[in-house]
């Protein structure tokens, strides 16, 4: 050995081969360099236990060595280097060479820049590990050198005997960016099974996630769950292929599935806090119910606030509130104005305006409510009220009111109740309150019906008025009628101009028109006939009429056994017509009666034989039977008594006539020589004076009716001449033939007088009732 050249690094320069035997050592050399083996045999204990190395030991072929020890310089280019258990007090540094086969190496620090390093077991007990980096920040720091264009990866872990590997990569292609992914590998290790990575976005315009977990198999996505995790065996969190969450299940059967098999009703399930305060925001109990702003629900939806949608709210998908398209318009309801672009609609209730496109201004509550109503300024209310309206201005409330299924075109018209108006497909301004109430009006129009079922079947009748359950229910084409009272006129179906109230009243009476009836069951009637210009009034008053009309019956039960009668005057309480069928008949409290037919009045006489026939059957002489007052002190003008005696001023007459003042008497009508008279019914009362040496012919009145029944004339007779008495054809003078006469041709004496009455007209008869000389019937 001879002393290097600095070139050949200061020290010893090995030619060959150096051998020490043992015991000796090589020690303070500032550089060992050696062409092939440097051999050391085992050094003691005190000289360092091996080769002491001042400053560096540059080994050019094979080195081995049981130990290198020195002053903190390194040990370079040592190849194959079997160390055996190897000690350094300072840094070993091996850039080029590989050591092998030592079973454990102990250190503070390990730097190496080769390739690789191969170990059997590695353990590392204080300290950090740098791979690519010689100042690890952390317990175990790798820089991978960049690789331009590709991405790199950074570790690799896998087994042997399999082809699966966990790998750790930079999935960016972009120098200078780190997209850092840890990817399973399967199969062939190609083959990723799944990936923890962050996207690939462009730097600066990042708007995916920060990390994404991504599952693959064969390049098909998985079905199978993508991640688990559990508590001794129990599954608290599951993520199936398909995005479903479980928490608390392995198998979530929608989006986000929470499972507890021991939740207790009132124990939270989900909750969330917020703020500093942990204020509450949103709960969901063991019972299922659901908190927002409370913790404790009394209800499956418990809101403690307001509640805000922006256009919509649905309820198992389908649309059950939204501002609908045109201006302030609302919809409560599935499908509640779906094609609404009308202004101001307020539509409530499952398909309630559901046709109304460009109709303002409406109002619609009920299911199905307005469901293909088209028009303006409308309130319907009720199941399937104003279903196809298409009018202006109805207010319909009730189920199925106005809700027949050809389109309605019907304005103004208000329907109150269940089926009221519900035909209405033309008619205007009515007005149908109650049940059924106007139910068959299709075109008719200002009608007025109130009450359950009234005018239920009224078709075109128009002008009514009907108030009161089934109160005009069967009218049909009747108008200008009012029926106020339960089932009044119930059965009246084309008649009009009628005015009926009371419960019952003219219940039967069909066809007819013009009567005023009041009172309960008054005009009540029976077998659906019908009687007209009546007025009745009274409870049961003209209660059995049937075709009896004209009649005026006023009072309680008035003429209630009429039917067939007709052109009768009843009033008083309880007061009746002799018969069912009697006609012109006057009744006033049982006191006066009368024939109407021939203008009779009776008081006290049911049966007048005159046209003022007063009688009684219990009054007494002294009794008056007509008094006459007059004036302001009652001052006696008239009267009649009992026994027929006549005061005429006075009261209390002496004989059958007695006149307490003044009497005149005036001829009516004197006759001259060679004048004949032809009577009419103008000179009924009148006495003819007759002062002829010549014969008179006087003839007697035609035609003749039933309302001259008691007139009456006198002829007095004060010359010789004849005066004869002619009946006309068909006429009888007592008991003369017919066109008979009655004459007096009496010269001594001369003077005669005659009285004769019409007692009845079919055939006409005049009778005798008084007289003086003597008269011949021819």
């Amino acid at each position: 050995m001879s002393s290097a050249s600095l070139s050949q690094y200061g020290g010893l320069y090995v030619s060959s081969h150096v051998y020490f035997a043992a015991g000796s050592s090589i020690y303070n050399l500032n550089t060992v360099s050696y062409g092939e083996n440097v051999f050391e045999s085992p050094a003691t204990a005190a000289q360092g236990g091996g080769v002491y190395i001042s400053s560096n030991m540059y080994v050019v072929g094979f080195s081995s060595a049981a130990k290198y020890y020195g002053d903190g310089s390194g040990l370079f280019n040592v190849r194959d280097d079997g160390l055996g258990n190897h000690i350094a007090t300072t840094t070993l540094n091996m850039a080029t060479f590989n050591i092998i086969g030592v079973s454990s190496i102990t250190v503070s620090s390990i730097t190496t820049m080769a390739t690789g390093v191969t170990f059997s077991t590695n353990i590392f007990v204080n300290g950090s590990i740098g791979i690519g980096t010689t100042t690890p920040r952390a317990m175990l720091h790798m820089d991978k050198p960049a690789e331009t264009g590709v991405a790199e990866t950074l570790a690799l872990l896998r087994v042997s005997d399999a082809e699966s590997s966990l790998k750790f990569s930079n999935l960016s292609t972009v120098n200078g960016e780190f997209r850092p992914a840890i990817v399973v590998n399967g199969h062939d290790d190609e083959e990723d099974v799944f990936t923890i990575k962050t996207l690939t976005d462009v730097i600066g315009t990042e708007t995916g996630p920060m990390a994404v977990f991504d599952s693959s198999f064969l390049s098909n996505p998985v079905t199978r769950p993508l991640f688990e995790i559990r508590n001794y065996g129990n599954p608290k969190f599951t993520v199936l292929g398909n995005g479903r969450i479980g928490i608390g299940l392995p198998s979530p059967q929608a989006n986000l599935h929470i499972s507890s098999t021991t939740a207790l009703p009132d124990q939270d399930m989900v909750r969330v806090t917020t703020g500093t305060a942990n204020a509450d925001v949103f709960v969901i109990k063991g019972s299922g119910k659901v908190g927002i702003g409370t913790m404790t629900p009394t209800g499956m939806l418990d809101v403690a606030g307001n509640i805000n949608t922006l256009t919509r709210y649905q309820i198992n998908g389908s649309t059950v509130l939204a501002l609908l398209p045109g201006n302030y318009s609302l919809g409560l309801g599935i499908d509640a104005g779906k094609i609404n672009t009308g202004t101001d609609n307020i539509f409530a209730g499952y398909q309630a305006g559901y046709g109304n496109a460009a109709g303002s201004y409406n109002a619609y509550l009920g299911s199905q409510a307005g469901l293909n109503a088209t028009g303006n300024y409308n309130l319907f209310a009720g199941y399937q009220a104003g279903i196809n309206n298409t009018g202006e201005y109805n207010v319909t409330l009730g189920h199925q009111a106005g809700a027949w299924t050809a389109a309605n075109s019907g304005t103004e018209n208000v329907f109150v109740g269940r089926f009221a108006g519900f035909k209405d497909t033309f008619g205007n301004y009515n007005a149908f309150v109650g049940a059924w109430a106007g139910y068959a009006n299709t075109s008719a129009s200002n009608n007025a019906f109130m009450g359950y079922g009234s005018g239920m079947a009224n078709d075109i009748g128009e002008y009514n008025s009907f108030f009161g359950k089934w109160s005009g229910q069967f009218n049909t084409a009747g108008h200008d009628n009012s029926f106020i009272g339960y089932q009044s006129a119930d059965k009246n179906t084309t008649g009009s101009n009628n005015v009926v109230i009371g419960n019952n009243a003219a219940f039967n009476n069909q066809t007819g028109s013009a009567n005023a009836i009041f009172g309960e069951e008054a005009g009540y009637g029976s077998g659906l006939n019908s009687f007209s210009s009546s007025t009745i009034m009274g409870y049961m008053a003209g209660f059995g009429l049937t075709t009896g009309s004209d009649n005026i019956l006023l009072g309680f039960q008035a003429g209630d056994i009429l039917n067939t009668g007709s052109r009768n005057i009843i009033i008083g309480y309880d007061q009746d017509a002799p018969l069912g069928s009697s006609s012109y008949f006057l009744n006033i409290g049982g006191a006066i009666f009368g024939d109407l037919g021939i203008g009779r009045v009776g008081i006290g006489a049911v049966s007048p034989l005159a046209n003022l026939h007063i009688s009684s059957t219990t009054a007494l002489y002294s009794q008056d039977m007509v008094r006459v007052t007059t004036g302001t002190l009652n001052a006696d003008a008239f009267v009649i008594k009992g026994n027929g005696d006549v005061g005429i001023g006075t009261t209390s007459p002496s004989a059958s006539l007695d006149v307490n003042g003044t009497v005149r008497l005036a001829k009516h009508l004197t006759q001259t020589i060679a004048t004949d008279i032809v009577f009419t019914a103008a000179d009924f009362g009148k006495t003819i004076v007759v002062d002829a040496a010549v014969q008179r012919t006087f003839t007697l009145p035609s035609p003749i009716t039933a309302l001259d029944i008691g007139a009456q004339f006198t002829i007095v007779k004060l010359g010789t001449g004849k005066v004869i008495i002619q009946a006309p054809a068909g006429h009888f003078i007592s008991d003369s033939a017919a066109a008979g006469t009655i004459s007096n041709d009496s010269v001594s004496p001369q003077y005669a007088a005659i009285t004769l009455r019409l007692v009845s007209v079919s055939p006409v008869r005049w009778m005798l009732v008084g007289g003086e000389g003597s008269w011949v019937t021819q």
